[in-house]
C-alpha cells in the first residue's frame, strides 16, 4: 500500500513538471507569434500592424484599410494629418488614439465623414487616458464633415478615439483625420483623396456629383456645371482658390425644374464649418451667395440638397472667381493663351500627388510584400482606373520611407516597394508597363510635405513615421517629377 503511494506521488510530481514544461513551451512559442502586440495599456501603433516572421495577418488589415481595437487598450494609434478609411458595423464601436506633438496649448482637430447615405449617424468621441469624455460630435448620412476641435491639449500625451453607430441594421463606411491646424509644413503637398488629385474634372456642360465631402467632385472656377438631385439626396461638389488674396467668390445656383420645391447651395470649409447658404427657388430666378477674404490655394466644398423627397431638381451651377495678377496683366496674354492651346496636350492626370500611405496599402516590416494583397489591389484599382483612362500619360511611383534606418537601405526598400505597386497595377488591371515609372527616394530626397517622425531629442516617433512610408503617384511630366528623375 505505502509502496502504491509513493508511485502516486511520483505520477503526480511527473505530471505536473510535464504540464509546466508544456505551458512554457507554450509561451514561448506565443511570445513569438504575437511579438508585435503591446500587452500594456499603450495603444498599439498602426504602422506596427505590419506582419514580421512567420506571424498570420491580423484580420485588422481586410478590405476596407485599418480597423480600430475593440477597447480603450486596444487602441490603433493613428498617425497624424493622415485619412483613414474603414468601416464599422453592427453596433460596433472602434478605438483608435493620437498622440500629441511637443506643441504646448496646441488645438487638434478630429474630422470624420459619414459616406454611407441612408444610415444612422456614426458618434466621434474623445478621451483622456482616464477614460474622462472630452467632447463629441456625431456625423450624419448627409456626407458633412464633423469635427471635434479639441483646445490646450498636453504635449506629448495620448488621447483616444472611439467611432460608434447606434443601429444594428447598419455598416457605416467612414473617413477619419487628426490634424493639428497650427502646425506649417514644408515640401509638395499631396493627397489622400483621389478626386482632390485628379482636380477640376474638364467638362463644360454636365457632372457628375459626389455624394459626401470626402468624395466631392472638383469643379473649375467659373465655368457653368448642370446635374440634377432627387429623392431627398445631396450633391457634394469642391473647388480649389486660385492665389489671389483675400478674394471674394460668388456661387450662383439655378433651379431649372418648375413645380417642385427650394434648392439648398451650402458652402463648407474641410472641417465641415458652413460658411454661407442660399435658396433657389423653381420660378427660375438665380440665387447668388458671396463669401470674402477666402485665402489662396484652399479648398472649400458645395452641397445642393432639395427638400423633398419626391422632387427631382435639374441646375445649373457657377463659381465666379477673381483674376489673379497673371490673369489680368497685359503682359501675360500671351502666354496664357499659349497654356490655354496646349491645355489638352499638357494638362496633368494627377494635379496634386495622390499618396498611397499605410493606412491604405500596407507592406511586411522591411520587406516589400503586401501584408494583405487583396485590401492593396481594392486600394489601387481606382488609381489603375484613372492611369488607363489616360493612355497618353506616363506615371511616376515614387516611394518614401521614414528615417529609421540608413538612406541607402530605405533608398533600395522604397524603390522595392514602388516596385510592387507598379507589378500588381500591371498583373491585376493591365495598365501598359510602358505608362509606369519608378523611383525609390528614401527619406533624404523626399520633397514632398512629411511627418516630423524625430522628436527633439531625436528619437524616433512611430506614429510620424507610418506617415512618411507611403507611394506616391504622379505624373511623368510633372515639374516635380521631372526634378526627381534628374
Amino acid at each position: 500500500m505505502r509502496k502504491i503511494a509513493i508511485l502516486s506521488f511520483l505520477i503526480i510530481i511527473a505530471s505536473i513538471t510535464s504540464s509546466c514544461g508544456k505551458k512554457h513551451e507554450e509561451a514561448e512559442q506565443l511570445t513569438e507569434t504575437t511579438a508585435i502586440i503591446q500587452t500594456t495599456s499603450q495603444p498599439r501603433e498602426a504602422a506596427r500592424l505590419e506582419i514580421t516572421g512567420t506571424t498570420k495577418p491580423s484580420t485588422k488589415n481586410t478590405g476596407s484599410g485599418i480597423k480600430g481595437g475593440t477597447n480603450q487598450n486596444d487602441a490603433v494609434l493613428l498617425p497624424m494629418d493622415t485619412k483613414l478609411y474603414s468601416k464599422v458595423n453592427s453596433s460596433g464601436t472602434s478605438w483608435f488614439a493620437f498622440t500629441t506633438t511637443d506643441l504646448e496649448n496646441a488645438t487638434y482637430a478630429i474630422t470624420t465623414v459619414n459616406k454611407t447615405a441612408g444610415t444612422s449617424y456614426l458618434r466621434t468621441t474623445v478621451y483622456d487616458k482616464d477614460g474622462n469624455r472630452l467632447g463629441y460630435e456625431d456625423a450624419y448620412s448627409s456626407g458633412k464633415a464633423t469635427t471635434v476641435t479639441m483646445n490646450n491639449l498636453r504635449p506629448n500625451t495620448t488621447y483616444y478615439i472611439t467611432l460608434t453607430e447606434n443601429d444594428p441594421n447598419n455598416t457605416i463606411y467612414y473617413m477619419i483625420r487628426i490634424k493639428n491646424p497650427d502646425i506649417k509644413t514644408t515640401g509638395y503637398n499631396t493627397v489622400e483623396n483621389l478626386s482632390e488629385a485628379k482636380g477640376a474634372e474638364n467638362t463644360k456642360s454636365t457632372i457628375v456629383h459626389g455624394t459626401n465631402q470626402d468624395d466631392a467632385v472638383f469643379i473649375p472656377l467659373n465655368a457653368k456645371v448642370s446635374d440634377e438631385v432627387r429623392n431627398g439626396e445631396i450633391a457634394w461638389f469642391a473647388f480649389t482658390t486660385n492665389t489671389k488674396e483675400n478674394a471674394e467668390y460668388k456661387f450662383t445656383t439655378t433651379n431649372e425644374s418648375t413645380g417642385t420645391s427650394y434648392l439648398r447651395t451650402e458652402i463648407f470649409d474641410e472641417y465641415g464649418k458652413r460658411l454661407e447658404y442660399g435658396d433657389a427657388y423653381s420660378d427660375g430666378k438665380a440665387s447668388t451667395i458671396s463669401i470674402n477674404k477666402l485665402p489662396p490655394k484652399t479648398t472649400y466644398y458645395i452641397a445642393l440638397s432639395e427638400n423633398n423627397s419626391n422632387d427631382i431638381v435639374h441646375y445649373s451651377l457657377n463659381i465666379q472667381a477673381p483674376q489673379t495678377t497673371s490673369e489680368s496683366s497685359a503682359d501675360n496674354i500671351a502666354a496664357n493663351v499659349a497654356e490655354i492651346e496646349n491645355a489638352e496636350k499638357g494638362d496633368l492626370v494627377f494635379e496634386t500627388p495622390f499618396e498611397l500611405t499605410e493606412t491604405q496599402v500596407m507592406f511586411v516590416a522591411e520587406q516589400a510584400t503586401f501584408v494583405n494583397e487583396t485590401a492593396a489591389k481594392e486600394a489601387l484599382k481606382p488609381v489603375a482606373d484613372v492611369i488607363l483612362a489616360h493612355p497618353n500619360h506616363s506615371v511616376l511611383l515614387a516611394g518614401t520611407t521614414a528615417t529609421d534606418g540608413s538612406q541607402e537601405k530605405r533608398v533600395e526598400l522604397s524603390n522595392k516597394r514602388a516596385e510592387a505597386v507598379k507589378n500588381l497595377l500591371i498583373q491585376s488591371f493591365g495598365v501598359p508597363e510602358t505608362q509606369l515609372r519608378t523611383i525609390g527616394l528614401g527619406f533624404e530626397a523626399d520633397p514632398f510635405v512629411r511627418g516630423n517622425d524625430r522628436d527633439a531629442n531625436g528619437k524616433f516617433v512611430e506614429t510620424e513615421g507610418a506617415k512618411n512610408r507611403r507611394v506616391v503617384v504622379l505624373d511623368v511630366n510633372d515639374p516635380i517629377a521631372q526634378r526627381l528623375l534628374q
